[in-house]
C-alpha cells in the first residue's frame, strides 16, 4: 500500500486518475472472482486471504510499470534540500481528522456499558461508509485540476469551473443522501431480519447519523479546493477544533443519550468545520460572496425537508426485494424533485452541466 502511494499521487498531480481508478476495478473483479472459485474448491480462509493479499499488490506493481515504462518517468529519492511547503500542517490536519473520525467508535468502546450499541454502531455504519464511498468518487482528486488553475493565476476560469462542480456535485450528493436518509432504516430492517440480540430500528440515530454524514459531503468541494490551494496552515486550527467538539461532546452525551449522544457531538463538529470550508474557500481562494455557496446549501435543506415530509412514512422491510421496489420509486422521486429544483434556480448551470457531459 505504501509503496503504491508515491505513484498513486504523481497520477493524481498529472490528471490521470483514470488509470488508478481502471487498475483498482480490474484488481477487484479478479479478485471477486478468485475467491469465489476458491471458496466453492473448499479451500481454508488463510489460503483464500493470501490469494486476495497477493491480487491487491499487483496494484503498485502495475502503477510503477505505467509510470515507468509507458509515462517513461523515473521516481527516485528527493534532493533533501528540497522542501514540500506545510507538510507538517498537512501532517497535522490529518492526525486530526483521525481523531475526529474515529471518535465514535472509540467512545462507545470505551464509555459505554452495552457493547450491543456498537453493534447496531456498526451495521448503520456499513450502509454510510459504502454512501460514502460513492460520494469520495465525484470528490476525490479534483484538487490536482482546480490546483492547475491556481498555479495559472487563472481566478475566472476557476470560478467558472468551480461554480458548475459545486452546482453538479450537489445536485448528487442529494439525491444520494436523501435517499439514504429515508432508505436506511428500512433497509436495516431487512439486513437484521431475524436478528434478535439487540434492537437495530433506531430512527433518530439513524437520521441525525445520516444528517452529519450529509454535512461532510456538502464541505468536501471547499476541501479539494483547500487542499488545491495548499492552504493547510490557515485552517490547521480548526481541524484539532473539530475533533475535539466531537470527543468532549460525545463523551459527555453517550452516558445519557447512547449512540444519539454519540452522533450529536459528530453532526455539531461537521457543522462548525463544514461553516469554516465555506467561509474560506469563498473568501481567500474564490474571492467571492459567501452567499453564492449559502443559497446552494440552502437549496439542499429545502430539498430535504420537502422529501422529509413527503417520505417519512416508508414502511420497515423484511427482505431485499421489498426494500428494492421502495428504493426505486424513491429515488426516482427525490431525483426528479432535486433536478427539478435546481433547474428553477441554477438553469443555465445544470444545462451547462448536461452538455459537458454529454461530450464527455
Amino acid at each position: 500500500y505504501f509503496f503504491g502511494i508515491t505513484y498513486r499521487v504523481y497520477l493524481g498531480a498529472s490528471q490521470e486518475n483514470y488509470v488508478v481508478s481502471l487498475i483498482q476495478l480490474i484488481t477487484l473483479i479478479l479478485n471477486t472472482i478468485l475467491i469465489v472459485i476458491l471458496i466453492k474448491l473448499n479451500f481454508g480462509i488463510l489460503f483464500v486471504k493470501l490469494v486476495s493479499a497477493l491480487i491487491y499488490s499487483l496494484r503498485p506493481l502495475i502503477q510503477l510499470f505505467y509510470v515507468e515504462k509507458i509515462k517513461h518517468i523515473k521516481i527516485t529519492k528527493n534532493d533533501t534540500e528540497i522542501l514540500i511547503p506545510n507538510k507538517w500542517d498537512g501532517l497535522s490536519q490529518h492526525i486530526a481528522s483521525t481523531i475526529h473520525s474515529n471518535t465514535d467508535v472509540m467512545v462507545l468502546t470505551m464509555f459505554c456499558k452495552n457493547m450491543a450499541l456498537v453493534s447496531i454502531y456498526s451495521v448503520y455504519y456499513l450502509v454510510i461508509n459504502g454512501v460514502k464511498q460513492i460520494i469520495k468518487s465525484f470528490s476525490n482528486n479534483v484538487d490536482s485540476s482546480f490546483g492547475d488553475m491556481i498555479a495559472r493565476d487563472e481566478l475566472e476560469n476557476l470560478k467558472i469551473k468551480y461554480g458548475l462542480y459545486e452546482t453538479g456535485y450537489f445536485v448528487i450528493i442529494s439525491i444520494v443522501y436523501i435517499c439514504t436518509l429515508v432508505l436506511i432504516v428500512p433497509f436495516v430492517s431487512a439486513y437484521t431480519f431475524g436478528i434478535t440480540d439487540a434492537n437495530y430500528i433506531n430512527y433518530g440515530f439513524a437520521y441525525l447519523l445520516v444528517l452529519g454524514e450529509f454535512v461532510w459531503a456538502i464541505r468536501q468541494p471547499y476541501n479539494e479546493l483547500i487542499k488545491a490551494a495548499g492552504r493547510f496552515k490557515e485552517t490547521k486550527v480548526g481541524s484539532w477544533i473539530e475533533a475535539i467538539l466531537n470527543l468532549v461532546i460525545s463523551i459527555i452525551l453517550v452516558g445519557k443519550y447512547g449512540l444519539v449522544g454519540i452522533v450529536i457531538g459528530t453532526l455539531i463538529a461537521m457543522i462548525y468545520r463544514t461553516g469554516e470550508f465555506v467561509y474560506y474557500t469563498n473568501r481567500h481562494i474564490l474571492n467571492r460572496s459567501i452567499l453564492i455557496s449559502v443559497k446552494k446549501i440552502l437549496l439542499i435543506l429545502i430539498e430535504t425537508i420537502i422529501c422529509g415530509i413527503l417520505l417519512y412514512k416508508v414502511p420497515l422491510c423484511s427482505s431485499y426485494i421489498e426494500w428494492f421496489k421502495y428504493a426505486i420509486i424513491i429515488f426516482i422521486g427525490v431525483s426528479t424533485l432535486v433536478l427539478v429544483m435546481n433547474l428553477i434556480f441554477y438553469r443555465a448551470q445544470i444545462l451547462n452541466i448536461i452538455k459537458i457531459v454529454r461530450k464527455r
